[in-house]
């Protein structure tokens, strides 16, 4: 994946440190950080969940924001076949999301 990125027009000027995905191998601060296609569930251990998620902390600014996309395919199924509405309230400055646990 990292070599196909590569490859495309400007994908040379993309930082895309490779590593342990439980010890965020990057360095610096951040005011975002995403987490996206439901890649924190791809961790192996709670104590991989709890390295990755301490160290994310570790790099984000003091008003950083962490954003997670953390969706599981069966539960949106489910969630599209009983009518429950994902987005409870949205505007300009909020996003308010039901969440269900499974």
């Amino acid at each position: 994946m990292a070599a196909r990125l590569r490859a495309k027009p400007g994908g040379d000027l993309v930082r895309m440190p490779l590593g342990d995905f439980a010890e965020v191998p990057v360095e610096g601060v951040f005011s975002l950080i995403l987490v996206v296609g439901g890649t924190l569930f791809e961790l192996a251990s709670r104590e991989d969940l709890q390295s990755c998620l301490t160290a994310v902390a570790d790099h984000l600014e003091p008003a950083g924001v962490l954003v997670l996309d953390a969706h599981v395919p069966e539960a949106l199924a489910v969630a599209a076949i009983s009518g429950v509405r994902e987005v409870v309230s949205e505007t300009d400055e909020h996003l308010i999301l039901c969440h269900e646990r499974y």
